[in-house]
């Protein structure tokens, strides 16, 4: 599962090496996402046009990814509160994968409906230890093409 999957960039690999893959995201780019699935085939993948926040868990899966999309929720309680539930409906063996920004990220303070974590809160989402955890600072693009300062946490669970 791509929970908030933009444009499915990071689930394509998944699904091009046989997973099946559910997409869910709110906006517009489900559908860009969707075409660039249909491009490898035809079957294997559904999507799911509903926030991450209203987004009901009926299914278990063997992995689910949130790549900068928490950051996009306004209140750290609504993130713990998705991140664990995510991690709930994993089979056993299966990952969770996620990422939130930093507070050295750029955006902290111009985007105030955006979250920002320092590394302490980002490893307490799940109130475990990761089974990985990176800091990544530094400058790159956005989706939109924009150059940015990033700071970014990536943490792995294993259920």
């Amino acid at each position: 599962m791509d929970l908030g999957c933009g444009n499915g960039q990071f689930s394509e690999s998944f699904f091009r090496y046989g997973y099946e893959v559910t997409l869910v995201d709110k906006n517009e780019v489900l559908s860009e996402a969707e075409n660039n699935f249909k491009q490898i085939k035809d079957s294997g993948f559904k999507t799911v046009k509903v926030s991450i926040e209203d987004f009901v868990f009926e299914d278990s899966y063997d992995g689910i990814i949130m790549s900068n999309v928490l950051p996009f929720v306004k209140d750290k309680s609504d993130i713990q509160r998705i991140v664990r539930r995510a991690f709930e409906k994993l089979n056993d063996g299966s990952f969770l994968f996620f990422t939130v920004f930093g507070l050295q990220d750029e955006w902290n303070g111009k985007y105030p409906n955006m979250t920002f974590c320092s590394k302490e809160e980002a490893s307490d989402i799940l109130e475990k230890s990761p089974y990985f955890l990176s800091e990544d600072y530094g400058r790159g693009s956005t989706m939109k093409g924009d150059i940015k300062t990033w700071h970014i946490f990536h943490l792995l669970y294993v259920r």
